[in-house]
């Protein structure tokens, strides 16, 4: 069962210490619980969390342009991984956490002096993922 109040206290950190605001949470009970939370940062990039056919994923975005945070952290040197299949609030605490200790590296990455050059390599790495998922079903 979803629970907003879950969902707030594990976007605490973004919310408290990098001044994050919370735009939409929207849950849809009808379509299989899937959601929606997107959250916004002035001059900033904005984070959104989805939950679609049981998995849970970040992207993280930039005017119009939305990126995997995997591949942005992969990116900028970072490693991260996670079982999408896990309860959405857990994976919701861990990946807002995260983004809390990368914020640094990711603000950089999708300012406006780096944010073409993060979006081109990010889109390579995803690029990339495809091929292979593509070769596995071969």
């Amino acid at each position: 069962m979803f629970s907003e109040e879950c969902v707030r206290a594990a976007l605490n950190d973004l919310v408290q210490y990098h001044e994050f605001e919370i735009r939409v949470i929207q849950y849809s009970e009808e379509h299989f619980g899937n959601f929606v939370i997107e959250l916004v940062k002035r001059d900033s990039f904005k984070v959104r969390f989805i939950r679609d056919r049981g998995q849970t994923w970040c992207e993280l975005g930039c005017g119009s342009d939305w990126m995997q945070l995997e591949d942005v952290l992969e990116v900028v040197g970072a490693s991260f991984e996670y079982n999408q299949n896990e309860d959405y609030c857990q994976n919701i605490k861990l990946i807002s956490s995260t983004i809390y200790h990368e914020f640094k590296l990711l603000d950089k990455a999708l300012d406006v002096n780096n944010r073409a050059d993060t979006i081109t390599k990010a889109g390579q790495i995803k690029q990339k993922r495809v091929e292979e998922l593509l070769t596995e079903f071969k």
